[in-house]
């Protein structure tokens, strides 16, 4: 769409061009309206002899270039000057302007499109996700735990039926990753993973590798990081609690013992 705006745009110029060129080469060249056609230098009015090469040297003047060759003419007579300002008005900003609007909406068009499509894609996605491992759970979980354990989940994914659903959710995993699955976010040595925490790895795993997808990692990472500082934190709050309790306890039974000391030996 984008490069056919531009093609309208680049027939809108020629058609200017073509256009301005007749009047020039009628007007200047052939100095049809022109008191005096030797007043103007021949080198002038070469520029404006015939159509085609009005053409290319307005498209020359449309650029900024070689204005001081015209110079003469618009000395000579001033009412050329309008003609000219008002060519390289509509020429040069108005034509421009036009294009970059034209292939500015529709990038801004093309890329709101394309997020529209991977939202959809990727609501999708989140609801194909949420209803494989809902019944993934409903079976490797029946006491409602929230927990599945890797014994649990090696048998489920040994069953055909189990392994293929999950498949479902993940069309672009491999079997290896879906059994490996579990080790992988299997990181507290329990032997057991929580289903918000095997949803959130499965969702990783199916989302491919895109800046999009690196940023929400990146993000969970921060986060993630952030808890544990916050637990290392009151870890160390509460190590220092206990050692300054156990301190004051290791005080008093000094005192005590001194006490006992001091009474034996009265």
């Amino acid at each position: 769409e984008a490069m056919q705006g531009m093609f309208w745009v680049l027939v809108l110029t020629l058609v200017t061009l073509y256009t301005v060129a007749i009047l020039t080469t009628r007007v200047i060249g052939h100095g049809a309206v022109l008191d005096d056609p030797s007043s103007i230098p021949m080198e002038t009015r070469e520029l404006f002899g015939t159509v085609p090469t009005s053409m290319f040297n307005l498209f020359v003047l449309m650029n900024g270039e070689e204005w001081h060759k015209v110079e003469p003419i618009l000395s000579r007579y001033p009412g050329m000057k309008m003609l000219f300002v008002v060519f390289t008005i509509f020429s040069s900003w108005a034509l421009l302007s036009v294009m970059t609007g034209v292939v500015s909406d529709n990038m801004i068009s093309a890329k709101k499109t394309q997020n529209q499509k991977d939202e959809m894609v990727h609501g999708d996605g989140t609801a194909r996700i949420t209803r494989v491992l809902d019944d993934f759970f409903l079976a490797a979980d029946p006491a409602g735990t929230g927990r599945i354990s890797q014994e649990r989940y090696e048998m489920m994914v040994a069953m055909p039926f189990y392994l293929r659903k999950l498949q479902m959710g993940a069309p672009n995993a491999s079997m290896k990753d879906l059994r490996d699955l579990f080790s992988w976010l299997e990181s507290d040595s329990t032997g057991e993973v929580e289903k918000l925490e095997f949803v959130r790895g499965f969702s990783t795993l199916t989302e491919s590798f895109t800046g999009k997808a690196l940023l929400r990692l990146d993000a969970d990472i921060k986060h993630r990081f952030a808890d544990l500082q916050d637990s290392i934190r009151l870890a160390s709050k509460s190590l220092a609690g206990s050692r300054q309790k156990a301190m004051e306890r290791h005080r008093a039974m000094m005192a005590a013992l001194d006490a006992g000391r001091a009474s034996s030996a009265s």
